[in-house]
């Protein structure tokens, strides 16, 4: 597929054969490598561009400082510095070879050596163990190029051993057999479940960053079912992890796993996916065999869930908000013909939001029979909404046409009473509309203080 047309298919930016060249000029050998050789080969643009050399640091400092090029010491220690050409940076790495890793993530020395293949040896999988410069052509020792043809994932040498050096290549496996379609070979599988217990030793943060990918591929589900056949999404997301494991009565593996492919058709906007999946757990957590059903859905219990999962995993406050928001709402227990209930929801959910909850709510309709709320609904819901932003209709307290102030003015203290009015005025407004006027609603705020017996 590929081996014809090597030089045809990989073609350098000008600014990696600038830096290859002048190192070559000096005597020096110098590559592209890694990833950004994998994806041009399979036709994808390449986000970055990596660059190595038998040059050592300082010799590359050196020469491209006395070309007039800013350097950046990025991580001169493992023998790392990138170079800024027209704005863009580039990582040059001299060849090393790393001793022993101390915490299945870092060496805990690092050699530069001379041989390029010492330096490809050190790498996770064949698909990024390749090298290419114009003069040398493709460099592949470990059949890179072959298992890119037969869209296989193999680690270079032995499967155990790669991942116990850098314990995340656990995850990059899993990653890159979801997001390139690749199948996984079952040595590597073998050693995935042999040592995926020490993804307890990278940190959450790196964790969560390869879930994400994984999450927000095209494939969700493939990747998700495979972490948990292998065992690693007990150390990513043990909620997750037992419904690989369900069998009880009215309850099965593959009624679980079949619903994680409504995530597949779910738009990939993180906030939504962490909420079906999650309400997918929830779901599938609730059978009570005993009662031979599913208990009510509880949205403290989903609060609780969703904090617990997402801190865990070092989720920002934002997403955990949002996703919070999104499970506390999913279940409608209003009628819609009631236009207070459904401004009111409006206004909870909030404008910003209303998109995404709709699409979860439409989505929880397939995983089970838990909403109560109908498809007929939902549409009416939707249509409700656009007629209501379409005319600009007051739904929120900054929309009225009064303010604190106003109140305040009229001798109503700050604190519960004023919040009180603010929210029975909003409410008449969403009621009518035509009740947005400074006039009415001084009115009708004295009509309310005198009912609460408070009279201005």
């Amino acid at each position: 597929m590929y081996t014809k047309f090597i030089d045809k298919i990989i073609r350098l930016p000008e600014e990696v054969k600038f830096i290859i060249n002048n190192l070559e000029s000096k005597g020096f050998e110098a590559f592209a490598v890694g990833g950004c050789i994998r994806d041009i080969l399979i036709e994808k643009t390449p986000t970055d561009w990596d660059i190595t050399t038998n040059a050592k640091p300082d010799e590359v400092k050196f020469l491209f400082e006395e070309l007039g090029y800013k350097v950046i010491e990025t991580g001169i220690k493992h023998g790392t510095v990138a170079i800024l050409v027209n704005k863009n940076q580039y990582e040059v790495t001299t060849y090393r070879i790393e001793k022993e890793y101390l915490d299945n993530r870092h060496p805990s020395e690092v050699f530069f050596t001379n041989v390029l293949k010492e330096d490809l040896l050190r790498r996770d999988f064949t698909i990024n163990a390749m090298a290419y410069n114009e003069n040398k052509g493709l460099i592949d020792y470990f059949q890179g190029l072959t298992h890119l043809e037969e869209r296989r994932i193999k680690t270079v040498g032995d499967a155990e051993d790669r991942f116990r050096e850098d314990s995340l290549r656990i995850l990059r496996a899993i990653r890159f057999s979801t997001t390139l379609k690749y199948s996984i070979d079952k040595d590597v599988e073998e050693g995935i479940r042999h040592t995926c217990k020490l993804l307890l030793n990278i940190s959450k943060e790196r964790v969560r960053d390869e879930f994400i990918k994984v999450l927000l591929s095209d494939t969700p589900s493939y990747g998700i079912k495979k972490l948990c056949d292998l065992g690693a999404m007990e150390f990513i997301i043990p909620q997750l992890s037992k419904i690989s494991v369900l069998s009880s009565e009215g309850i099965s593996k593959e009624a679980a796993y079949k619903s994680l492919e409504i995530l597949d058709q779910s738009e990939a906007s993180l906030t939504l996916r962490l909420s079906v999946l999650i309400y997918i757990i929830l779901y599938f957590s609730s059978y009570d065999p005993n009662l031979g059903k599913y208990v009510e859905y509880n949205t403290n219990v989903a609060d609780l869930m969703v904090k617990h999962i997402l801190q865990t995993l070092k989720f920002d406050n934002v997403t955990i908000s949002r996703v919070a928001l999104l499970l506390g709402n999913c279940h409608i227990d209003f009628k819609m013909d009631s236009i207070v209930s459904v401004k009111s929801f409006i206004s909870r959910v909030g404008i910003d939001n209303f998109e995404e909850m709709v699409s979860l709510i439409f989505t929880t309709l397939k995983i089970g029979t838990w909403n109560r709320v109908s498809y007929d609904e939902m549409i009416e819901l939707e249509n409700h909404y656009y007629e209501i932003i379409e005319g600009k209709e007051p739904i929120y307290i900054k929309d009225l046409l009064v303010n604190g102030n106003d109140l305040i003015s009229l001798g109503i203290p700050k604190g519960k009473i004023l919040g009180d009015i603010l929210k029975y005025l909003l409410t008449q407004v969403m009621e009518n509309k035509y009740n947005n006027t400074k006039e009415i609603l001084i009115e009708l705020a004295k009509k309310y203080c005198n009912f609460i017996g408070f009279p201005l």
